[in-house]
This record gives structure tokens, C-alpha cells and sequence, in this order.
């Protein structure tokens, strides 16, 4: 009788694609789970880390019968892996490129685990309020409740706040919100304008202390930046303050009045 090789006495489950040599592999105490001898990251070219340790032989190595689980008949040899995408389908749809490990790794390829860093790997820098926001306020999935992966990352305008943000002044103010904005709030302390330096009009006595509001009219329903800044009159008191007088004494009211108290007499 020939005994030399394993194949004398038992049929070859593998098809002879893994040579003559079964004992690289197997031992003669068992020759399969505990007892397997191969170990992935030391007998074949393709390391097994992160998740990949964790997955079953059976998701890369499929057996030739669909829904089996007889490992014997799956194909081990000639598999692609130079690329993630040789195993996995980009969700990215090829936006990003090959290069999955640019902001991948293989513990984990989302959340903490997401070596991509926004400040650093991008041209737009997340700061203050930016800095808050979820990655899908910005970067829309396709469809609206799929992952994130599916979402455009690369394209996106940025240059002007309206690329991003409705303009509640209504384009009167112009584009450069960052003259009386900035990233940390955009309303209340945080507004940069400063009404003595940056308009025309100075604010002194009591009309340092009145509302804004008060002077830049909005509908009762809107936002706070939806009153209207620049088109104000406010050359004569008369173009906001009702005149008491009804013109007897003409529209020179400070002859008389003074901004810090107008009921008191100038000079008093």
C-alpha cells in the first residue's frame, strides 16, 4: 500500500490547490478547528488585524457549495487584497480615491476609530460652533437616513457663510459676515459690530441703552437678523421720535434737549 502522502488513503478536499503537503496545515490528531495547524498571519501573505482577526474563515474563504459551511471545499489561494476595495464596496463610490488607510484603520473605520482629523486632512477648518456639529449636518448621506460613508465629502462650497447658511439681512449687509460675527456665536456678547465704531451713528445719553430692536424694525415673526440695518434715517430726531411740538419749534431739537435727558433743559 502507498502511504507517503495523506491523498493515498484520502481523497483531496481541496482540489490539489494547496499542493501534497497537507501535514503544513494539518496534523494526524485533528484537522480542523483547534487542532488546525495554519496560522493566518504567520503562514500567508495577508495579516489578519483589527476586525479582521474577529471575522469567520467562511466571509473571505466561500466553499464552492452556497450555505455550506464545509471549509475544505473554499478556495484559499489567488485572492486579491492590494485593495480594501478587492473585498469591500466603497461607499465613497471611488469620491475619495484607493487609499482607504488615509483615514481608516483596521480596528474599527468609523467613529473614535476614524483616524481623519477635519482641522488637519481638510481645507476647512472646524471652529467654535463648527467645531459641534455632526459630520451629517454638513456631509448629506444619499438617501437621507443611509450611512455617512454614502454622503459627498469632497466638493463641498465653503469660501462664503451662504454656501452653508440661509443670509437672514437678506444679502443688505453683503457677504463678509465675519465683520460682525465670528465662530464662536453669531448673536448677543459674541457679535463683534460695534455700533459706535462701525456705523455712522453714535449711540450716547439714552440711546446707548435702548433695544436693537427698538430702532431696526423687523416683523413679529422674524429672527433677530431679519430686521433692516442700513436703511434707517437718522439725520433728524424727527425721523424716529414722534415731534411733541407738531414743527412749532422746527426740527433742530437739540437746541433744546440734550441725549442724555430730554426733559431736563440743555445746560441743566
Amino acid at each position: 500500500m502507498k502511504f507517503e502522502l495523506c491523498t493515498d488513503c484520502h481523497k483531496d478536499p481541496h482540489n490539489n490547490g494547496l499542493g501534497s503537503k497537507c501535514e503544513t496545515c494539518h496534523s494526524a490528531v485533528g484537522w480542523k478547528g483547534k487542532d488546525l495547524k495554519f496560522d493566518h498571519n504567520k503562514d500567508s501573505k495577508y495579516r489578519l488585524e483589527g476586525k479582521h482577526a474577529s471575522i469567520k474563515c467562511v466571509d473571505c474563504h466561500k466553499p464552492t457549495k452556497q450555505g455550506s459551511t464545509d471549509m475544505s471545499t473554499a478556495v484559499f489561494k489567488g485572492f486579491k487584497y492590494d485593495l480594501c476595495t478587492s473585498c469591500h464596496k466603497d461607499p465613497h463610490n471611488n469620491d475619495l480615491g484607493s487609499k482607504c488607510e488615509s483615514c481608516h484603520n483596521y480596528s474599527s473605520w468609523k467613529g473614535k476609530d476614524l483616524k481623519f482629523d477635519h482641522n488637519r486632512d481638510s481645507k476647512y477648518r472646524l471652529e467654535g460652533k463648527h467645531d459641534k456639529i455632526k459630520c451629517v449636518d454638513c456631509h448629506k448621506p444619499r438617501p437621507a437616513n443611509a450611512a455617512l460613508g454614502t454622503a459627498i465629502l469632497r466638493g463641498l462650497k465653503f469660501k462664503l457663510c451662504t454656501d452653508c447658511h440661509k443670509d437672514p439681512h437678506g444679502s443688505e449687509l453683503e457677504s463678509n459676515c465675519l465683520q460682525c460675527h465670528n465662530y464662536a456665536s453669531w448673536k448677543g456678547k459674541d457679535v463683534k459690530f460695534d455700533h459706535n465704531r462701525d456705523s455712522k451713528y453714535k449711540l450716547e445719553g439714552k440711546h446707548e441703552k435702548v433695544k436693537c430692536g427698538d430702532c431696526h424694525k423687523k416683523n413679529p415673526n422674524a429672527a433677530p437678523g431679519e430686521a433692516s440695518f442700513k436703511v434707517a434715517k437718522f439725520k433728524l430726531c424727527g425721523d424716529c421720535h414722534k415731534d411733541p411740538h407738531k414743527g412749532v419749534f422746527g426740527a433742530s431739537c437739540e437746541y433744546c434737549h440734550h441725549l442724555a435727558d430730554w426733559k431736563k433743559k440743555k445746560g441743566k
